[in-house]
């Protein structure tokens, strides 16, 4: 029942957060991230397309229906182990507004920022290593 009422409550405030424009972060498991790992720029418009549709799934997941209809910006961490982790901004319904997204779906980190980042690319890269490093 709990975890009934946590999810509804992170649901809520998400919402909240993109109709009110207020700034929000779900993180399931962050940590710290080391200095050795670097971001590339993933262009390729079939891997761009693969991710926005693994960030569809995550999000759906958290129990929001929303489409994530596109994603730019999007960069994959270079890591030590197998484990890839991703960050894009993607815009999330028709005409919505834009969100800065991460996600490691081997270990299942998922996280959202609503508002209050900047639109570059080193934003989402430090975005992504900050709350979806690769790893336990």
């Amino acid at each position: 029942m709990r975890n009934i009422k946590s999810r509804n409550f992170i649901k809520y405030m998400i919402s909240l957060a993109i109709i009110s424009g207020a700034s929000v972060v779900y993180s399931s498991n962050a940590h710290a991230y080391g200095m050795q790992e670097s971001a590339v720029d993933i262009s390729d418009p079939a891997k761009v397309e693969g991710y926005r549709g693994n960030f569809e799934k995550s999000f759906n997941r958290l129990g929001f229906n929303g489409q994530i209809t596109s994603c730019r910006m999007m960069v994959q961490l270079k890591q030590d182990t197998r484990d890839i982790s991703f960050g894009a901004i993607c815009k999330i319904g028709q005409g919505a507004r834009d969100l800065l997204l991460c996600d490691d779906t081997m270990i299942g980190k998922f996280t959202i920022k609503a508002w209050g980042f900047a639109e570059t690319l080193d934003e989402v890269a430090s975005f992504t290593k900050n709350n979806c490093p690769g790893g336990g």
